[in-house]
């Protein structure tokens, strides 16, 4: 005790030279221990959720690209079909280029943010149900409380903005 109450406690190799001339008994009471197996394990989980992740994104940008551009071609046809109703009186007032440009750039721009607006919703909402879920598990009073202040606070909130 009288050898570790010199040390300098912010000087990692001093604690570690002072260690090192104690007995052994002593030593294996005090010198850090690292569960080498435990590492490992933390880290072949780590490697499956990085892993699981990876194969998640991939699930969720290919299905909502899918979606993305499924709405897309509907539109597009949509907008065929609209085109061929139109009288031509209606292209003698506009030009040519606005015409084109609302069919290909501005369903081309609503079928990319669809696309990033699915992406952060499905993430938000997942993000909020398991963060509702763990707070839950750990305090379910304390959840409640959250909750609960978190819903009064948007009805005040409501009210304010409503006013103006």
């Amino acid at each position: 005790i009288n050898k570790m109450s010199t040390v300098n406690m912010e000087d990692v190799n001093s604690i570690y030279s002072v260690i090192d001339t104690m007995p052994n008994s002593i030593k294996e009471l005090i010198s850090p221990f690292m569960d080498m197996e435990e590492i490992k394990n933390i880290t072949i989980f780590l490697v499956f959720l990085y892993v699981l992740s990876a194969i998640f994104n991939y699930i969720q940008s290919y299905s909502l690209t899918t979606v993305s551009n499924r709405f897309a071609n509907k539109l597009r046809d949509s907008i065929s079909k609209k085109i061929n109703r139109l009288p031509l009186k209606y292209f003698d007032t506009h030009e040519t280029g606005d015409v084109l440009s609302r069919i290909t750039n501005d369903v081309d721009t609503v079928a990319m943010n669809l696309n990033n607006s699915l992406a952060t919703l499905v993430t938000s909402i997942t993000m909020f149900l398991g963060s509702l879920f763990m707070m839950l598990i750990t305090n379910w009073i304390m959840a409640l409380v959250a909750v609960a202040s978190c819903m009064l606070g948007l009805f005040f909130m409501s009210i304010i903005f409503c006013n103006f």
